[in-house]
């Protein structure tokens, strides 16, 4: 589902195969309909359908600014089910949408993992092993062009505009050469120009094994503006197989043409009761969600809430823990 305050989009993919499938293969794809929303009408009214080759990864990969409908899709072909992707242009005629410009076969082998389209632009994320940032020009909806690419290990599975000339991407590192996921990472791009878009600076967690909800969940990722500031969930790896050795909250300083800075952790551990089983203990209490409030900063878990400034987020204002779990304050034997 994609929507703006004037249009709804559904996009329902068709497979080739499978009792929901479409009558051959080659046909299988993404359908399309639009709905309008605008204040003169009492309830969503459809409009039109199309259709474009590929599915969709998620709303990011849609995208209205007006008369155009922008979609961004992943098929796979032949008998090795091979990859690539594709960029359309929709408008509307009638009651059908129509592509009329396109991008196709775009990094053959690769699938998206992160789409981001900005005014006339797109930026598209494929992998394999590496992870090629592509640039495209929309400003002529007829004849969509790939201006850049920028070739770099791991993937971005987010990507969030910072002003109009960068981008952040958070996602995986990944060894080129073995394939082994090292830890998750945040990136910063300079897209200023787009023939030529660059890494300015990366940071990796490689503790062996790390994640953050933000990379798969935008809602889990917060950057406030006015502190230069991206607060983010973090999950580190024990020394125990399956543990956690910490769950909490990172906070980064980040600006454009600047390093990516560190500024503290909130240790979420304490909001569960120390006598339930590290493994589920930990989990539970990872934080899902931040909020900033002028120098204050609310890391938001299953356990509870943890106050922090700022200036030192190693030792919170205020902590409150929930006083019911639910399944978190299980012994391992429960769970079994």
């Amino acid at each position: 589902v994609y929507a703006t305050p004037e249009h709804l989009y559904l996009a329902v993919y068709e497979p080739g195969s499978g009792p929901w499938r479409v009558n051959s293969a080659s046909a299988a794809g993404t359908r399309v309909h639009k709905f309008d929303l605008t204040e003169s009408v009492a309830r969503p009214v459809y409009d039109a359908s199309g259709r474009v080759d590929g599915h969709v990864l998620n709303s990011f990969a849609m995208d209205d600014n007006g008369e155009n409908f922008r979609i961004a899709t992943t098929q796979f072909e032949g008998r090795n089910w091979t990859p690539s992707s594709n960029l359309f242009v929709m408008q509307q005629a009638a009651n059908e949408l129509m592509t009329v410009g396109e991008v196709t076969g775009i990094e053959p082998g690769e699938e998206i993992y992160s789409v981001r389209f900005m005014d006339d632009t797109a930026y598209i994320v494929t992998f394999f092993q590496m992870d090629p940032l592509f640039t495209f020009d929309l400003s002529d909806p007829q004849n969509p062009q790939q201006l850049g690419e920028l070739e770099i290990t791991g993937f971005s599975t987010y990507m969030h505009p910072l002003g109009s000339n960068h981008l952040i991407g958070i996602g995986e590192e990944v060894d080129p050469d073995s394939g082994i996921f090292e830890g998750m990472q945040i990136s910063l791009f300079d897209v200023s120009d787009l023939t030529d878009p660059l890494m300015t600076d990366r940071v990796v967690i490689d503790t062996g094994w790390s994640w953050s909800e933000a990379m798969y969940d935008h809602h889990a990722f917060n950057y406030y503006g006015p502190l230069d500031m991206l607060t983010i969930p973090v999950n580190y790896e024990g020394a125990e197989y399956g543990s956690v050795s910490f769950a909490g909250l990172h906070a980064y300083e980040i600006t454009p043409g600047n390093d990516i800075l560190l500024m503290g952790e909130v240790d979420a551990s304490a909001l569960i009761d120390p006598t339930v089983e590290d493994y589920y203990g930990q989990y539970c209490a990872q934080v899902r969600r931040s909020v900033v409030i002028e120098d204050v900063v609310y890391a938001i878990s299953a356990g509870g809430i943890i106050a922090a400034g700022i200036d030192d987020l190693a030792s919170p204002y205020a902590t409150l823990a929930f006083p019911d779990h639910g399944n978190c304050d299980q012994t391992w034997e429960w769970w079994m």
